[in-house]
């Protein structure tokens, strides 16, 4: 099926410590026919003015996937997408002000643009605004905590991951870790990786809560079905180990495999003593 006829999705991708909406293909609808030819497709649409596309673009150009990185021609093709209106072209080139990408650091202009994008619904702009809003001498820590509980609210796992950190380390706001886990489950459930990977070491350690290798694993697992390379090869781990789960050898190998195949050295590891039916034991585990 055509890049024309399919609808795309919506993810979001964090650059730094910033997060902003970037609107791109899935997997499936990148190898269908190719990434070069959607990529093709994408550029004829947003020259002939289509604002979705050319936000798409923007944020390709931006991330570097599958087009040369150049900031310049997001900043470009961002400039052409949130003048005419689109929400997440606006947000983009909100984002894009205020870290000086393609652009002169500007954050009143950033402000102006995620403004827009935040009036008109977008719940990145809401994560980008309170990062705005911390940032200076004066940051606007009320303003900030706001923004990111209605973006919360909302269900933006991002905010979600923010307050976490934000209440777990007594950053602008009074430490409360009980009340930063809360968020922490809440983020990995949605789908969050860094808490996922957070909660798996948390439990396995025993660090400001209970030690549970059970639930340590459930979240390394959970993190490994997103591909995460590093999560992949503990879980294999865990299931040579039986450590959090039954002991299955045949697990191990499956997930150690995958991590393999992206160049994780120890699961490489991993898989020859599982191959060669010996106790595997790591100079240091994760």
């Amino acid at each position: 099926m055509s890049f024309r006829n399919k609808p795309l999705l919506i993810l979001l991708l964090s650059l730094g410590a910033i997060a902003f909406c970037l609107t791109r293909l899935s997997a499936t609808e990148l190898a269908e026919p190719s990434p070069a030819s959607v990529v093709a497709d994408i550029k004829e649409r947003a020259a002939n003015g289509e604002p979705y596309a050319q936000v798409l673009l923007a944020a390709l150009y931006r991330q570097g996937l599958h087009v040369k990185q150049d900031d310049n021609l997001a900043y470009e093709w961002a400039v052409k997408s949130a003048e005419k209106g689109h929400r997440a072209g606006q947000n983009l080139l909100g984002f894009l002000y205020m870290n000086g990408f393609g652009v002169s650091v500007d954050l009143v202009t950033a402000r102006k643009w995620l403004e827009l994008a935040k009036n008109a619904g977008d719940l990145d702009a809401y994560v980008n605004l309170a990062i705005l809003s911390l940032k200076g001498a004066a940051p606007d820590k009320q303003h900030a905590i706001e923004l990111l509980e209605t973006a919360h609210l909302w269900g933006k796992i991002e905010a979600t991951e923010m307050l976490a950190q934000m209440y777990y380390r007594g950053e602008f706001v009074v430490k409360d870790k009980e009340q930063a886990l809360d968020y922490f489950y809440e983020a990995a459930d949605g789908g969050s990786i860094k808490s996922q990977v957070f909660l798996g070491k948390l439990h396995l350690e025993g660090k400001d809560i209970s030690k549970n290798e059970k639930a340590s694993a459930h979240y390394y697992k959970k993190c490994a079905k997103q591909n995460n390379a590093t999560c992949q090869f503990i879980t294999a781990l865990n299931y040579h180990w039986g450590r959090g789960r039954p002991q299955d050898n045949k697990e191990a190998k499956k997930w150690a495999i995958k991590a393999a195949r992206q160049g994780h050295a120890d699961a490489k590891r991993l898989l020859e003593f599982l191959n060669s039916q010996k106790a595997y034991s790591p100079r240091a585990i994760l």
